[in-house]
């Protein structure tokens, strides 16, 4: 066996531990001598994709496609969403048709038309306007003439039109230094301080953002494929503002352990589109790695190929070139053969294959699993026996202090439960993190403490249920059936076997204990209302309940009780 640990350049080793050290456990995480042994999963099952690479950890081919309508429609987003005046003149804009539109001419088809020129994406990257001829009546343009919209028109040359016939390019004055926009009445720019000044619109801002996406028609750069450890835990990390639940980064993702067992896999590879420029790992510390503008997992053995999810969008010329790249790779190796034609698998359902049916089960334990709907794969059917094909394409697991396989944890947690300061709790024996609750003398979590401890009321000490005992308060010795069944009862006082054994000590507070029956002719303990101090009556109950209880002890009579508590607990 290769060793692969020993493979990976020095800096990389310590780009890698860094990385694990600032964004999991800090100073708690596994020692810099020991991380050839947090990386024995990966070096073990890496080996035949590491033959299959040629020896090497990452494989990078220069491409050139077309973007795909689902990398312009993110790319427009990202260019509108991200400029405060794009924001506001699109606002500005679908209030003018809004107010044209469905106000003054109460045609809502014709309102939501006219925004799709702002809001349909898919008219911006196609720019091209196709659907019924529309007419904008002189009466409610700007320059008082009709404004026809023709089907096969521009789409952004078009909007031009529309936002000067209603009034919505929205004027604006521009800092040529900074480029951000200076206040009418100012000759200045507040942020920078340029009086270098020019006027233009929202609509122009606008126009020229859809030019600089149109611009990216052709996807030019390196497509990479990696088995290299930091190529796993920053495969949801990036400087170009898009993220998923594997990061590491900006708040940790819901599954980011999943990273993990993606690097321990022996069937994951990584594949992305390098950025130009790299993304910095850690803030201000100069170490520096590849920056992720399109990421996807591919998952390779001897009888399948395929392709998982893609972030942040869905390219599917990359997609077909990564996983015929994979196929050409695994295939040298022994993998396969693979047929020619890849086909859409479903997911836990039955495919046909070369006239067999055959159900395929893709799994994962900790990783978010996003094989689902139909995913492009290759399938060596020859290779498998049955009718039904089971992989779970998930490495170990392993905690990021003390190297070990993490047991059960959270998705998102990468230490275990002892390196992550958990604890256990005595009642339920789980390891859970956060505050622990005494009761009597032992430790609970803060579910058991809430089900199964008790406050008793007069030492004021938490205890398990089962060691208290409910001494029910009588409000009235009555032989009103209503309330003997319904509120006699309804109160009780919560002592723990201490206290009630230690009777001594309480009775003062509480008077002798009677033994009643209740409606039902169950017996039952309690103190009589009138023998409890006014401060242990206001115990365990809310103030308003506590003035009542207080009421009711100061009733002369059994009718007076009775009214009181019909008027007030009926």
């Amino acid at each position: 066996m290769i060793d692969l640990f020993e493979k990976l350049p020095e800096q990389d080793k310590d780009k890698f531990w860094n990385y694990l050290r600032y964004y999991s456990n800090g100073d708690k995480i596994i020692p810099k001598n020991n991380l050839n042994y947090y990386l024995r999963y990966w070096n073990e099952n890496k080996q035949a994709l590491f033959k299959a690479f040629n020896n090497q950890f990452i494989l990078k081919k220069e491409i050139k496609v077309n973007a795909s309508d689902d990398f312009l429609r993110n790319e427009l987003d990202k260019e509108f969403y991200n400029s405060k005046i794009i924001t506001r003149f699109i606002c500005e804009y679908k209030d003018k048709c809004h107010k044209i539109g469905v106000i003054q001419m109460k045609d809502w088809d014709l309102s939501w038309m006219l925004q799709d020129f702002v809001c349909d994406n898919n008219l911006l990257i196609q720019n091209c306007y196709i659907g019924d001829r529309v007419t904008i009546p002189g009466d409610y343009t700007q320059d008082g003439r009709a404004l026809t919209i023709q089907s096969g028109v521009k789409a952004i040359k078009m909007l031009g039109k529309i936002a000067a016939a209603i009034d919505a390019e929205m004027p604006i004055k521009i800092c040529k230094n900074c480029g951000n926009e200076v206040e009418k009445d100012h000759f200045a720019c507040w942020y920078c301080g340029s009086d270098d000044i020019k006027e233009t619109t929202g609509y122009e801002i606008f126009r020229q953002a859809h030019a600089k996406v149109m611009t990216k028609k052709k996807i030019c750069g390196n497509l990479c494929l990696s088995i290299h450890p930091l190529d796993y835990v920053t495969m949801s990390d990036n400087d170009l503002g898009w993220h998923s639940c594997m990061r590491w980064r900006d708040d940790p993702g819901d599954y980011r352990l999943g990273t993990i067992e993606m690097m321990n896999s022996p069937s994951v590879i990584v594949a992305y589109l390098e950025d130009e420029k790299e993304m910095e790992l850690i803030p201000g510390e100069g170490e520096f790695w590849s920056n992720k503008r399109w990421r996807q997992l591919f998952i390779a053995n001897n009888e399948a190929i395929i392709a998982n999810r893609q972030y942040p969008y869905d390219l599917s010329e990359i997609e077909a070139i990564a996983i015929d790249w994979i196929k050409f790779l695994v295939q040298e190796i022994g993998y396969g053969p693979f047929p020619n034609n890849t086909i859409d698998l479903e997911n836990d359902c039955y495919n046909t294959i070369q006239d067999r049916k055959i159900s395929f089960s893709f799994c994962s334990n900790y990783m978010y699993n996003d094989i689902y709907d139909y995913r492009l794969a290759y399938i060596a059917s020859q290779k498998i026996e049955g009718d039904r094909y089971y992989h779970n394409f998930s490495g170990p697991a392993i905690c990021s202090g003390c190297g070990e396989d993490i047991g059960r944890v959270e998705p998102n947690s990468v230490e275990c439960r002892k390196c992550g300061g958990y604890w256990v709790c005595d009642y339920c024996g789980d390891y859970v993190s956060g505050d622990a609750y005494e009761v009597d003398g032992q430790m609970f979590c803060i579910y058991c403490y809430e089900r199964h401890g008790v406050i008793c009321e007069h030492c004021e000490t938490a205890h398990i249920k089962e060691n208290t005992n409910n001494i029910y308060i009588q409000l009235v010795d009555t032989t009103d059936d209503f309330i003997k069944n319904n509120f006699n009862y309804t109160f009780c006082v919560t002592l723990c076997n201490d206290c009630l054994n230690n009777f001594d000590s309480i009775k003062d507070d509480y008077g002798p204990i009677y033994i009643v029956k209740d409606y039902w002719g169950n017996e039952r303990k309690a103190f009589d209302i009138r023998n409890i101090t006014d401060e242990a009556l206001a115990k365990g109950v809310s103030q308003k309940m506590g003035e009542l209880l207080h009421k009711i002890k100061e009733c002369d009579t059994e009718k007076e009780i009775i009214n009181l508590i019909k008027s007030n607990l009926f």
